[in-house]
């Protein structure tokens, strides 16, 4: 169990810092929005594995059923961090609409962090019930990543209002995927 939290600490952490640094070297307002959210993906991630943790302690004389309800803590704190960067996304990014110029290497970097989260994704998957909320907004990077890649590289080529139409269509994927996890964790 422990090989696979580290597993799953390192798929994310690397995703988000190869997201993060394409975005700053090459310009892409699109990456930058999945570089934000992979940034409230780790947060997301240490919130459940703590939350995970504290889910396994035994009943005791105050909880005699257990603290197994806990481990929704961290979708809570998904929710949380994930509603923090859909702020910040539309502050930074969708209200600058000076134009700007896209890398060409933009997509390369959606890529190959594509292929961490999707490790990610599969780990997560593997270690509890607790990490399903985890694996679905990670699902989104995969779903951002491949909008990031086409948007990203038709900016570069094209124009940057292409990519710019790339990270209103995540702004908006991430309103959706707020609302989607908060209705589910109601239900819960």
């Amino acid at each position: 169990m422990d090989r696979m939290l580290i597993l799953l600490i390192l798929f994310a952490l690397i995703g988000s810092i190869v997201k993060m640094t394409g975005s700053i070297f090459y310009g892409s307002k699109a990456l930058y929005v999945d570089a934000l959210t992979c940034l409230a993906n780790f947060v997301a991630l240490t919130a459940t594995i703590y939350y995970f943790h504290l889910s396994k302690i035994p009943a005791d004389e105050d909880h005699h059923y257990g603290h197994y309800r806990l481990g929704f803590g961290g979708t809570l704190a998904s929710l949380l961090s994930y509603s923090f960067v859909a702020g910040l996304a539309v502050s930074t990014v969708l209200l600058e609409t000076k134009p700007y110029s896209v890398g060409i290497l933009a997509p390369l970097f959606a890529g190959i962090g594509f292929s961490f989260y999707l490790g990610a994704i599969i780990v997560s998957r593997r270690i509890s019930r607790h990490f399903i909320p985890y694996a679905v907004f990670t699902v989104s990077e995969l779903i951002e990543s491949f909008i990031v890649i086409i948007t990203s590289l038709a900016g570069a080529l094209y124009t940057y209002l292409i990519d710019y139409s790339g990270a209103v269509i995540l702004v908006t994927y991430l309103f959706y995927e707020l609302y989607k996890v908060t209705k589910d964790l109601i239900i819960e």
